[in-house]
């Protein structure tokens, strides 16, 4: 080869290998500018606290956490990379279908159980069980223990139970390995309620009719499938594609589904405060800011690597400081709606429930089909306390700064304005 014909070829190669640098650094970019926005890019606001915590956590997250190692789903995309251990005693299709009742309004069947009572049965015992009606799906520190104490109050319930047996969220897992047996227990009490309460003026086929239902409310249940890894179904993926919602629908078809929402600027916050008690964290204005720099930070890497929906269920990308996932609500609450009907799904707003309880409890026990409140029992619903309100401990702290706000104002931006596009109302932009 001539000397001439060398040095061109040479030329072009090296063409060719800068063209490949430079487009993938564009790749780069357009990644990094489709998950990330201005608020992210200001990243002198990064800068002004102290990040080496922050880097830290970011390397910790790549070594330790199993998500990275794994693909998503072969049906939904992406290279086949990895192992899930799958633990076949979560495969939830194994249960059921229940026959229930036709005479009773909440979905009571017959069941052989080897727990009843709060004890271990030596041998199957037929029993009368009841599945909840409705359930308070989320979202935590949004106002659903007030509706779930305003539906304690109503006659046509059945509630003599804790609100969250956490069964789908925790106890059906490993360590604790709740049966379905003793998460139908949690209603034991309920259950006799229903059965020993007929309506006086109802009958089905010349059969009593009985009218009370039941319920709970583990708010968790939205958004946290942290162990989604262990269920048959979630096999080599990176993100699940069964969910809590899955196992509820298959339970129990026609359940009624409320969602509390609310601001999720002031949600996180309030869950910041809300959460120490149990980790034992000092609050202050300035630890949240970095909590939320950390989490914000987190998201940022995962979502150059893995989708907004995958990272939105990853539990190890941030602490109880600032689970700001929780107040992604379009990505849960599409995930629901694919599963259950939306005419079996009430979405309401925090704030206007708080201006005005009473209405919207009215509006929650119609969607519910329970009867309206007499006179009597309404003013006993106006004389309830609100539950669950901030301390005077936390109310002394203040409210978070202005550059921590602005911060999650851009980060839930997007979220917000693709729920209202859902539920087709401009409320849940929430000024953002």
């Amino acid at each position: 080869m001539k000397r001439r014909q060398r040095r061109t070829l040479i030329f072009c190669l090296c063409g060719m290998f800068y063209l490949c640098m430079f487009l993938n650094f564009n790749i780069d970019s357009l990644n990094n500018n489709k998950h990330t926005n201005g608020a992210f890019k200001r990243i002198h606001l990064l800068q002004s606290a102290k990040t080496s915590n922050i880097s830290i956590t970011t390397n910790r997250m790549y070594n330790q956490n199993p998500l990275f190692s794994k693909q998503i789903c072969s049906e939904i995309g992406l290279r086949p990379v990895g192992q899930t251990k799958i633990n076949t005693l979560l495969d939830f299709r194994k249960t059921g279908p229940f026959r229930f009742f036709k005479n009773y309004k909440n979905p009571c069947f017959y069941r052989n159980v080897t727990y009843l009572g709060g004890k271990e049965l030596k041998t199957p015992t037929l029993a009368i069980r009841c599945l909840p009606y409705f359930f308070i799906v989320g979202m935590p520190k949004s106002g659903t223990t007030d509706v779930w104490h305003g539906l304690e109050q109503h006659p046509g319930v059945a509630i003599r139970h804790g609100k969250e047996p956490m069964y789908f969220t925790r106890r059906r897992y490993p360590r604790e390995n709740w049966s379905l047996d003793q998460y139908l227990d949690h209603f034991d009490t309920a259950t006799n309620m229903i059965k020993s309460t007929p309506s006086p003026d109802k009958w089905t086929d010349d059969d009593l009719y009985y009218f009370l239902i039941t319920g709970e409310g583990t708010v968790d249940v939205s958004h946290d499938n942290d162990r989604w890894q262990e269920i048959p179904g979630n096999e080599n993926c990176n993100e699940p594609r069964i969910l809590n919602a899955h196992y509820l629908y298959h339970l129990n078809p026609n359940m009624r589904l409320i969602f509390m929402m609310r601001d999720p600027i002031n949600r996180v916050y309030s869950d910041y405060l809300y959460e120490s008690q149990f980790f034992g964290y000092n609050k202050t204005v300035a630890d949240f800011h970095l909590a939320v720099l950390e989490s914000i930070t987190q998201h940022m890497v995962c979502r150059k690597h893995y989708s907004e929906r995958g990272c939105a269920y990853n539990s190890s990308l941030e602490s109880f400081k600032a689970r700001l996932r929780v107040g992604m609500y379009y990505v849960f609450l599409e995930d629901w709606y694919r599963v259950f009907p939306k005419d079996q799904v009430m979405v309401i707003k925090f704030e206007e429930y708080m201006r005005n309880r009473i209405e919207y409890l009215k509006e929650v026990f119609k969607f519910l089909k329970l009867r309206p409140l007499s006179v009597s029992e309404e003013q006993k619903q106006r004389k309830r306390s609100i539950s669950n309100t901030r301390s005077k401990e936390d109310r002394q702290i203040g409210d978070m700064s202005k550059k921590t706000r602005m911060l999650l104002q851009e980060f839930y931006h997007p979220f917000n304005k693709r729920l209202s596009i859902l539920l087709n109302d401009n409320k849940y932009m929430w000024g953002s």
